[in-house]
């Protein structure tokens, strides 16, 4: 989409972490392309020079973009641009994964979530469950865990990364 926008001589705006692997590689396609981590910096960026408003652009987001940011940025587009073609990037099944945690995390005392804390699905994860529940871990495996983490814990939700390998899941899970 970047390509293609840079073949049209739009410009692509990616929503997304900017130093990420994925985002650096996207915008890699376009000497034209414009980062945001998020809707912030979007619409500060658009209202620095109001005739970027009505500039030929192109939004995608990176993959593992939590769907409030994206959600948010688009509304800003829609609201702001006059020539602005959207295209919904992110992952179905991140999408779903993230779902399930902010629904899973809502109903318990003590959400945990696996995986690499580098890895920017694992974080986005922890910041849905922390919008959801108080009492939020972050673990990259199930040494980290102690018992102290669930005093007073009636109930507690796990979720993981889309990259955390099946193993260590079951671990945590059995752990907990």
């Amino acid at each position: 989409l970047v390509a293609q926008a840079d073949r049209e001589g739009r410009i692509p705006l990616i929503i997304g972490e900017p130093r990420h692997p994925e985002v650096m590689g996207v915008a890699s396609w376009s000497d034209r392309s414009v980062i945001f981590p998020g809707p912030e910096e979007l619409e500060k960026w658009l209202l620095q020079k109001p005739s970027r408003q009505s500039l030929s652009l192109t939004a995608v987001a990176q993959t593992t973009c939590i769907r409030t940011i994206w959600e948010t940025s688009k509304e800003i587009l829609k609201k702001l641009c006059t020539n602005a073609k959207i295209f919904d990037t992110i992952c179905y099944a991140t999408r779903k994964r993230q779902n399930e945690a902010a629904e899973i995390a809502a109903q318990v005392d003590v959400m945990v979530v696996v995986g690499d804390r580098k890895s920017a699905n694992t974080k986005h994860l922890v910041e849905i469950c922390r919008q959801n529940c108080s009492h939020v871990l972050s673990i990259e495996g199930a040494d980290e865990l102690s018992a102290t983490d669930f005093a007073g814990c009636r109930v507690a939700g796990l979720t993981a990364g889309a990259s955390t390998p099946a193993g260590i899941i079951k671990e945590v899970k059995t752990t907990m």
